[in-house]
């Protein structure tokens, strides 16, 4: 099958260069190139955790937006030993 391709100018002139050091045509390295690619596992989305992360002292559950408030609401002194607590 014949198709389009377009490839950054950098890239095709280093796949020409090196097709031609191997002694093989630009099309058999880019078939190549595409059956090792699509050999490769998909690699899975990273985890990502829902929100709520934390629980309150009452167990209520707080979101990114509640710590967020809580942190803009604090002075200096309370956002410092909050910080300090955090990284025991």
């Amino acid at each position: 099958m014949k198709t389009t391709v377009e490839i950054p100018d950098a890239l095709f002139r280093k796949a020409k260069a090196t097709a031609a050091l191997r002694g093989v045509r630009l099309k058999d390295l880019i078939v190549k190139g595409l059956e090792l690619a699509l050999e490769q596992p998909a690699t899975p989305e990273p985890f990502r955790q829902t929100f709520p992360l934390v629980k309150g002292t009452s167990g209520r559950k707080l979101s990114n937006e509640d710590v967020r408030e809580a942190l803009e609401s604090m002075d200096s002194e309370e956002a410092q030993a909050f910080a300090a607590h955090i990284r025991r």
